[in-house]
């Protein structure tokens, strides 16, 4: 939070009240007018195209259904909005990808709905123009810049 600019409206939304307990420090200290709220990221209690910019980090891994999230991004952001996504995903390498599979069941015991999943292809299904693709780690990071197309084209 420390890093969006003065007058900007950020609203930050999580499932768990103890996260968004955690997040109010840094949303009272933020140069950005911050409001928390406490939603489904499946069922956002917002109108369609209310938002300029949708940011979504480390989240989708830990949401049991990832494509109705993504949907829901798309619904929420106005034409031309951006989509800010940053995930974990299987390895670029084979070695990479057998140790992660070995690991997501001890995942699931920190978080239930643990999965890897492949932000690129849900945000393309969800009618998204993907403008920058970037992986780190070994490939298991994936950084993703996506435009909702304007009505226009």
């Amino acid at each position: 939070m420390p890093h969006y600019p003065a007058g900007t409206e950020v609203i930050g939304i999580d499932l768990c009240p103890v996260m968004l307990e955690r997040a109010r420090p840094r949303a009272a200290t933020s140069p950005a007018a911050v409001t928390l709220v406490e939603s489904s990221a499946t069922e956002l209690p917002y109108a369609d195209a209310r938002f300029d910019t949708v940011v979504c980090v480390l989240a989708l891994c830990c949401m049991p259904d990832d494509r109705a999230a993504v949907r829901e991004m798309h619904r929420a952001l106005r034409p031309g909005g951006r989509l800010l996504l940053l995930d974990h995903i299987p390895g670029s390498r084979f070695p990479v990808r057998v140790v992660q599979r070995l690991a997501v069941p001890a995942l699931r015991l920190l978080s239930s709905a643990y999965h890897l999943c492949r932000p690129l292809r849900l945000v393309e299904r969800a009618g998204f123009t993907v403008v920058r693709r970037e992986r780190y780690r070994l490939g298991m990071v994936e950084r993703l810049v996506a435009v909702k197309e304007s009505a226009h084209g």
